[in-house]
């Protein structure tokens, strides 16, 4: 998944160098200073350049992060990248035809494409440094839904779990208990349109941590392995579909 990625975006870039090679090849004649096409070709490189690297980063964040994180920044460079360049070529076309010297033009695409690549890195640092709650607020979001009982949890990857079990694992012990928990999700706005809805929440989650933990506490490897059915509204499984289970997870751990 990582090399047609990086190749799509470096053929593209390749394709950009063939194209510079042609445009300059239909100058009239050679010039020593610095010309509106020296800035045009600039300013297009260093969007394409930065779209390959754009590519490297998600999958470094998917593999060294989280996978939420990794499709925020997919999400920012699908809106970023079009609008910057829209606009750095609207300034190239409008500055052209007011004759504005080049020089100055070089200026402004480079403070335009500086502020850019500032933002789009300092967005990205942003989310990943509040990624905990921003995990938290996604979980209270999907079990205060009033569809929580028919659509369940979506999937979490294990770094992502590990940093949710953090969140829980306030005292840093090691493992969790059901009270933990539901104090975490207290902290960060749970809450139940229906009364009966929350009642069912909490006694089935201290059933859960009861049946799957060891003294009702769940250490890392445990909280991974049954988050699906610790967050789940209908009651707990049979045997035989908790052994179903354990079968498609391959009887793996977590870390």
């Amino acid at each position: 998944m990582v090399m047609p990625r990086v190749a799509t975006g470096f053929i593209s870039f390749l394709s950009l160098q063939v194209f510079r090679t042609m445009a300059y090849s239909l100058i009239p004649k050679p010039s020593s200073s610095l010309l509106w096409m020296d800035v045009t070709m600039f300013t297009m490189t260093v969007i394409m350049f930065a779209s390959v690297l754009e590519n490297v980063l998600a999958q470094a964040v998917r593999a060294n992060v989280s996978s939420h994180a990794a499709k925020f920044v997919d999400n920012l460079s699908k809106v970023t990248f079009p609008v910057t360049g829209v606009t750095m070529l609207t300034v190239l076309f409008w500055m052209g035809a007011m004759n504005v010297a080049t020089d100055w033009l070089m200026a402004v695409c480079i403070m335009i494409l500086s502020f850019w690549l500032l933002s789009f890195n300092l967005a990205i640092f942003l989310y990943i440094r509040c990624l905990e709650s921003t995990l938290m607020k996604t979980l209270v979001e999907q079990i205060a839904h009033p569809d929580f009982r028919y659509r369940g949890m979506k999937s979490l990857d294990q770094k992502e779990l590990s940093i949710v079990f953090k969140a829980f694992d306030k005292d840093g012990t090691g493992d969790v208990t059901a009270d933990e928990v539901l104090d975490c999700f207290g902290d960060h706005g749970l809450s139940f349109k229906r009364e009966d809805d929350e009642t069912h929440f909490r006694i089935r989650l201290r059933d859960m941590f009861q049946k799957k933990g060891k003294n009702n506490r769940l250490d890392l490897n445990g909280f991974c392995f049954h988050f699906a059915e610790l967050f789940r509204y209908h009651s707990p499984q049979t045997e035989d579909e908790e052994e179903q289970d354990q079968k498609a997870f391959g009887g793996t751990t977590w870390i």
